[in-house]
């Protein structure tokens, strides 16, 4: 059994692995590049000294910023990214959650009262810089990353080499660019036969229009759950 990953490349380590473990084998097919944003003197000053706290929820975020000092804690999504922030941060407080949602609750509840910025790409979920604002709490955002659509993706490829099973999708852009490709080369019938594995519901909101054999979401939004998901229904499928 061999499910498609449509995350950018490098991004799918730990799911490929965790599937591995299962019998369940993955085929990398990134439908969307990583394109760094370059930063003058003037951006990396300001993010120097002006801010107290540093949210990222994501590790192409994290990749691309520039280093900042003066910070007292960092705000961030998933157990890996508040080691990668741990080791390149050394010394600086890390708050943890395991969505974004759970980290905005707990930015919410915060007592400590500061200056945020949200290190992001330029498409999110969630925009902290204004729902924090809400709140009454200053953030801003910076902007470190853009995310295109991979125009040379080996998705027809992928679809007549191998044995497909399912494509997993794990935002709302990445289900749009899905789209594109399937209604672009004629794959509408094959994907009537696959399984559609989605990390939030509001993916499955974006790929409505698009045929499956069955579409299951995540019980939670993370990779972990997102795995588990998919191991559940691909081994009661082979049984």
């Amino acid at each position: 059994m061999t499910v498609l990953l449509t995350r950018p490349k490098g991004d799918n380590g730990i799911v490929s692995q965790s599937l591995k473990e299962y019998g369940i084998d993955s085929c990398c097919c990134p439908l969307l590049k990583i394109i760094p944003v370059t930063f003058c003197d003037k951006n990396i000053i300001e993010c120097n000294s002006q801010y107290d706290f540093c949210i990222i929820t994501s590790k192409n975020a994290l990749a691309n910023m520039p280093r900042l000092k003066n910070l007292k804690a960092f705000y961030v999504v998933g157990e890996s990214l508040s080691q990668a922030i741990s080791q390149r941060f050394p010394g600086i407080d890390v708050v943890e959650a395991q969505t974004a949602s759970d980290l905005l609750d707990i930015i919410r509840s915060d007592k400590d009262r500061g200056k945020y910025l949200f290190v992001s790409g330029d498409k999110v979920t969630i925009d902290f810089s204004k729902e924090l604002k809400k709140i009454n709490l200053e953030c801003s955002r910076l902007v470190t990353y853009q995310t295109k659509p991979n125009e040379n993706n080996c998705i027809t490829k992928a679809f007549n080499t191998r044995r497909i099973k399912g494509v997993v999708l794990f935002s709302t852009f990445s289900a749009q660019c899905y789209i594109n490709e399937v209604e672009r080369h004629g794959l509408l019938e094959k994907s009537k036969t696959l399984y559609h594995f989605l990390l939030g519901e509001n993916i499955s909101r974006s790929i409505e229009k698009i045929p499956s054999h069955l579409q299951m979401v995540a019980s939670y939004p993370t990779s972990k759950s997102l795995c588990s998901k998919i191991v559940e229904v691909l081994q009661r499928d082979k049984g």
